[in-house]
């Protein structure tokens, strides 16, 4: 089952398979209208307060918990939607990956293609029973999830290019003249190389993602190919899941990593970095 599907697919993809559908909008955007029997799970849910920083993964057990609330068996397939570009659902899509769970089907321009495809939407939240889901570790992709003890080897590796750190955020934050929200101070890991995440997404086409061949041009021209490691970082852990996702999924790059900790928890641990600017006095907010 490919990962990635097209929003005129949906009423086939409900024939075939038992779904539960998740908007990964907000809770004011999901009750202005969701595709019906969806259940809103904005990306705040997902993050854990055990950390003394922000925006860290939920562990397994609670996800698991959270899920089975939901009504959540463990022989449906989960196909998720947000307003953001797909990285919304990238991340949710990779963090059942990590766990242990692969029945998951991200509709591609999410909102956006669904109104294109004209499929109805609807203002009343469903209800379902408790349901049984439960993860499988047979099937986890811990191998996608690294951390900055991990990176700091890297880093300390300087520029050995069987591994690449790959920053994805905007230019201002890579550049470390913008402090966002959440992180310590501005600045990049050591001798990162940068794509913008919004390079792989066709705003001219719902915020799709852009053709395989667009993506093979894009990485030739950061330096990435399928035969390094490439570990993903952002602010937060989303857009890089997005990168990762674009690079194993469309692309098929075998080793890609995605550090949930990103940013905030690199400049919290106050760990090396460089920066070509100086941290603003105003905190933006992304």
């Amino acid at each position: 089952m490919t990962a990635l599907m097209e929003a005129a697919q949906l009423a086939d993809v409900l024939a075939a398979h038992d779904c539960r559908i998740f908007d990964m909008r907000g809770e004011k955007a999901y009750s202005q209208g969701h595709v019906a029997g969806a259940v809103n799970v904005p990306r705040a849910t997902l993050f854990s307060t055990a950390y003394p920083y922000a925006c860290m993964r939920l562990d397994s057990d609670a996800l698991q918990r959270m899920l089975r609330a939901l009504g959540v068996n463990k022989d449906q397939t989960l196909v998720l939607y947000d307003d953001r570009a797909n990285y919304d659902s990238c991340r949710f899509w990779w963090l059942l990956a990590v766990y242990g769970f692969r029945n998951v089907m991200i509709i591609d321009g999410g909102i956006d293609a669904l109104l294109e495809a004209s499929v109805s939407l609807v203002s009343e939240p469903p209800s379902y029973a408790e349901g049984d889901f439960a993860f499988d570790a047979s099937v986890s992709r811990q191998d996608w999830l690294s951390d900055h003890v991990e990176l700091q080897s890297v880093v300390s590796e300087k520029r050995d290019t069987a591994s690449v750190l790959l920053d994805v955020r905007l230019p201002a934050e890579f550049n470390g003249q913008e402090c966002v929200a959440g992180a310590s101070y501005a600045g990049r890991l050591p001798n990162a190389k940068w794509l913008d995440f919004h390079d792989t997404v066709d705003k001219q086409n719902a915020n799709r993602f852009k053709s395989k061949a667009a993506l093979l041009a894009l990485c030739e021209q950061v330096g990435l190919n399928p035969s390094q490691t490439i570990h993903c970082y952002c602010h937060a852990g989303i857009r890089s899941a997005h990168t990762l996702f674009a690079l194993t999924q469309i692309l098929g790059f075998p080793h890609v990593t995605n550090y949930d900790g990103s940013w905030i928890e690199w400049s919290y641990l106050g760990l090396p970095y460089e920066s070509e600017g100086l941290p603003q006095d105003e905190v933006a907010d992304v």
